[in-house]
Protein backbone atom coordinates (compact mmCIF):
# COMPACT_ATOMS: atom_id res chain seq x y z
CA UNK A 1 0.00 0.00 0.00
CA UNK A 2 3.19 2.49 -0.04
CA UNK A 3 3.72 2.49 -3.16
CA UNK A 4 0.34 1.78 -4.64
CA UNK A 5 -2.96 2.43 -3.33
CA UNK A 6 -5.94 1.23 -3.28
CA UNK A 7 -4.45 -1.99 -4.08
CA UNK A 8 -7.46 -3.31 -5.79
CA UNK A 9 -7.64 -0.63 -8.71
CA UNK A 10 -4.13 -2.07 -10.08
CA UNK A 11 -3.77 -5.62 -11.77
CA UNK A 12 0.49 -6.35 -11.52
CA UNK A 13 1.94 -8.71 -14.09
CA UNK A 14 5.62 -9.19 -13.39
CA UNK A 15 7.52 -10.40 -15.93
CA UNK A 16 11.02 -10.05 -14.58
CA UNK A 17 12.72 -9.43 -11.52
CA UNK A 18 15.13 -6.88 -11.07
CA UNK A 19 16.56 -8.18 -7.53
CA UNK A 20 16.33 -11.82 -6.78
CA UNK A 21 13.74 -12.31 -3.69
CA UNK A 22 14.44 -14.08 -0.52
CA UNK A 23 11.85 -16.08 1.15
CA UNK A 24 13.46 -16.23 4.67
CA UNK A 25 14.90 -14.30 7.00
CA UNK A 26 18.11 -12.05 6.46
CA UNK A 27 20.61 -10.84 7.75
CA UNK A 28 22.59 -7.39 7.43
CA UNK A 29 25.91 -6.26 8.14
CA UNK A 30 28.11 -2.55 7.30
CA UNK A 31 30.79 -4.65 5.98
CA UNK A 32 28.79 -6.85 4.22
CA UNK A 33 28.37 -7.43 0.15
CA UNK A 34 25.01 -6.80 -1.20
CA UNK A 35 25.88 -9.58 -3.84
CA UNK A 36 25.84 -12.16 -0.64
CA UNK A 37 22.52 -14.57 -0.04
CA UNK A 38 22.10 -12.87 3.21
CA UNK A 39 21.43 -16.21 4.66
CA UNK A 40 23.67 -16.38 7.24
CA UNK A 41 25.97 -13.64 9.43
CA UNK A 42 28.79 -14.45 7.73
CA UNK A 43 27.07 -14.11 4.84
CA UNK A 44 24.86 -11.07 5.18
CA UNK A 45 23.90 -8.38 3.16
CA UNK A 46 25.56 -4.86 3.17
CA UNK A 47 22.69 -2.42 3.37
CA UNK A 48 18.89 -2.56 4.89
CA UNK A 49 17.83 -1.38 1.76
CA UNK A 50 18.77 -4.10 -0.79
CA UNK A 51 17.42 -6.65 2.71
CA UNK A 52 14.28 -5.04 2.21
CA UNK A 53 14.16 -5.30 -2.01
CA UNK A 54 14.78 -9.11 -1.65
CA UNK A 55 12.97 -10.14 1.10
CA UNK A 56 9.56 -11.99 1.07
CA UNK A 57 7.08 -11.81 3.56
CA UNK A 58 3.20 -12.89 4.50
CA UNK A 59 0.78 -13.47 7.47
CA UNK A 60 1.70 -16.90 6.67
CA UNK A 61 5.20 -16.58 6.64
CA UNK A 62 6.61 -13.41 8.48
CA UNK A 63 10.27 -12.78 8.36
CA UNK A 64 12.82 -10.47 10.04
CA UNK A 65 16.02 -8.81 9.03
CA UNK A 66 18.80 -8.98 11.39
CA UNK A 67 20.85 -6.33 11.74
CA UNK A 68 24.53 -6.94 12.80
CA UNK A 69 26.53 -4.24 15.10
CA UNK A 70 27.72 -1.33 13.49
CA UNK A 71 26.63 2.49 11.75
CA UNK A 72 23.96 2.46 8.97
CA UNK A 73 24.53 5.59 7.04
CA UNK A 74 25.23 7.46 3.28
CA UNK A 75 28.90 7.28 3.73
CA UNK A 76 29.51 4.26 5.75
CA UNK A 77 27.55 1.38 3.92
CA UNK A 78 25.69 3.89 1.26
CA UNK A 79 22.31 3.05 3.17
CA UNK A 80 19.61 5.17 1.72
CA UNK A 81 16.75 6.81 3.94
CA UNK A 82 14.29 6.73 4.67
CA UNK A 83 13.79 2.88 4.91
CA UNK A 84 9.68 2.09 3.66
CA UNK A 85 8.91 -0.64 6.06
CA UNK A 86 6.31 -3.07 4.96
CA UNK A 87 3.77 -5.65 7.09
CA UNK A 88 5.31 -9.25 8.21
CA UNK A 89 8.77 -7.97 8.20
CA UNK A 90 10.36 -6.52 11.46
CA UNK A 91 13.86 -5.08 11.84
CA UNK A 92 15.79 -6.10 14.82
CA UNK A 93 19.43 -4.84 15.57
CA UNK A 94 21.78 -6.97 17.72
CA UNK A 95 22.14 -4.50 20.59
CA UNK A 96 20.37 -0.44 21.06
CA UNK A 97 23.28 0.99 21.67
CA UNK A 98 25.56 -0.60 19.00
CA UNK A 99 23.48 -0.98 16.54
CA UNK A 100 22.91 2.69 15.11
CA UNK A 101 20.92 4.24 11.94
CA UNK A 102 22.52 7.52 11.11
CA UNK A 103 20.98 10.02 8.30
CA UNK A 104 23.85 11.95 8.74
CA UNK A 105 21.34 15.46 9.00
CA UNK A 106 20.47 14.98 5.31
CA UNK A 107 16.98 15.67 3.96
CA UNK A 108 15.59 12.74 3.09
CA UNK A 109 11.76 14.25 1.91
CA UNK A 110 8.71 14.76 3.55
CA UNK A 111 7.75 11.77 5.92
CA UNK A 112 9.97 10.01 7.77
CA UNK A 113 13.83 11.09 8.31
CA UNK A 114 15.05 7.43 8.87
CA UNK A 115 12.31 4.65 8.94
CA UNK A 116 8.56 5.48 7.18
CA UNK A 117 6.17 2.80 8.10
CA UNK A 118 2.45 2.74 6.56
CA UNK A 119 -0.24 0.50 7.38
CA UNK A 120 2.06 -1.74 9.40
CA UNK A 121 0.19 -3.85 11.76
CA UNK A 122 2.33 -6.77 12.26
CA UNK A 123 5.87 -6.06 12.42
CA UNK A 124 8.49 -4.79 14.97
CA UNK A 125 10.92 -2.58 15.28
CA UNK A 126 13.75 -2.78 17.98
CA UNK A 127 16.89 -3.05 19.10
CA UNK A 128 19.09 0.08 17.33
CA UNK A 129 20.04 4.03 17.80
CA UNK A 130 18.22 6.16 15.59
CA UNK A 131 20.02 9.55 15.30
CA UNK A 132 20.51 12.23 12.32
CA UNK A 133 17.05 12.08 10.71
CA UNK A 134 15.80 14.74 8.99
CA UNK A 135 12.33 15.17 7.34
CA UNK A 136 8.99 17.52 7.32
CA UNK A 137 7.41 14.76 9.53
CA UNK A 138 8.98 12.43 11.68
CA UNK A 139 12.80 12.88 12.25
CA UNK A 140 13.61 9.96 12.88
CA UNK A 141 10.21 7.76 12.32
CA UNK A 142 7.04 8.55 10.64
CA UNK A 143 3.82 5.97 11.32
CA UNK A 144 0.62 6.27 9.34
CA UNK A 145 -2.34 4.02 9.72
CA UNK A 146 0.31 2.10 11.86
CA UNK A 147 -0.22 -0.48 14.61
CA UNK A 148 3.50 -2.01 14.76
CA UNK A 149 5.35 -2.51 18.08
CA UNK A 150 8.37 -0.13 18.49
CA UNK A 151 10.94 -1.81 21.27
CA UNK A 152 14.15 -0.70 22.95
CA UNK A 153 15.47 2.51 20.84
CA UNK A 154 17.47 5.54 21.17
CA UNK A 155 15.69 8.20 19.50
CA UNK A 156 18.62 11.24 19.33
CA UNK A 157 19.23 14.02 17.97
CA UNK A 158 16.72 14.31 14.85
CA UNK A 159 14.55 17.14 13.65
CA UNK A 160 12.07 17.58 11.69
CA UNK A 161 9.43 20.72 11.23
CA UNK A 162 6.37 18.40 13.48
CA UNK A 163 7.46 15.35 15.54
CA UNK A 164 11.67 15.74 15.91
CA UNK A 165 12.11 12.41 16.98
CA UNK A 166 8.47 10.62 16.04
CA UNK A 167 5.44 11.39 14.09
CA UNK A 168 2.31 9.33 13.92
CA UNK A 169 -1.43 10.00 12.08
CA UNK A 170 -4.04 7.15 12.77
CA UNK A 171 -1.96 4.82 14.34
CA UNK A 172 -1.60 3.19 17.82
CA UNK A 173 1.64 1.52 18.18
CA UNK A 174 2.78 -0.05 21.27
CA UNK A 175 5.89 1.42 22.57
CA UNK A 176 8.39 0.08 24.89
CA UNK A 177 11.84 0.74 26.15
CA UNK A 178 12.35 3.99 24.31
CA UNK A 179 14.79 6.93 25.19
CA UNK A 180 13.56 9.68 23.13
CA UNK A 181 16.18 12.53 23.78
CA UNK A 182 17.73 15.58 22.39
CA UNK A 183 15.26 16.02 19.16
CA UNK A 184 13.79 19.24 18.04
CA UNK A 185 11.06 20.77 15.74
CA UNK A 186 10.46 23.76 14.14
CA UNK A 187 6.77 23.77 15.38
CA UNK A 188 5.79 20.69 17.76
CA UNK A 189 6.20 18.16 19.32
CA UNK A 190 10.45 18.23 19.98
CA UNK A 191 10.29 14.83 21.08
CA UNK A 192 7.15 13.10 19.94
CA UNK A 193 3.81 14.07 17.74
CA UNK A 194 0.37 12.45 18.25
CA UNK A 195 -2.07 13.31 15.30
CA UNK A 196 -5.06 11.18 15.56
CA UNK A 197 -3.36 8.66 17.44
CA UNK A 198 -3.66 6.39 20.57
CA UNK A 199 -0.04 5.08 20.96
CA UNK A 200 0.36 2.45 24.07
CA UNK A 201 3.16 2.83 26.64
CA UNK A 202 3.66 -0.37 27.73
CA UNK A 203 3.23 -0.90 31.33
CA UNK A 204 7.19 -2.96 31.25
CA UNK A 205 8.74 -0.14 29.21
CA UNK A 206 9.92 2.04 31.38
CA UNK A 207 9.93 4.91 28.17
CA UNK A 208 11.81 8.10 28.68
CA UNK A 209 10.87 11.14 26.48
CA UNK A 210 12.66 14.49 27.34
CA UNK A 211 11.96 17.66 25.29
Amino acid sequence: EYYAAPLQNYSFDILNGLTPQVDSDVYVSPYGDDSNSGLEPDNAFKTITHALESIIADSLNPRTIYLSDGTYSPSTNNEKFPLNLFDYVSLSGSSRDGTVLDGENQFYGQGGGLLSLYGMSYSTIENMTLTGGLASKGGAIYLGASSANINNLVISKNYADQGGGIYMYDSSPILSGLVIKYNASEEEGGGVAFRSSSPVFSDESLCSIYF
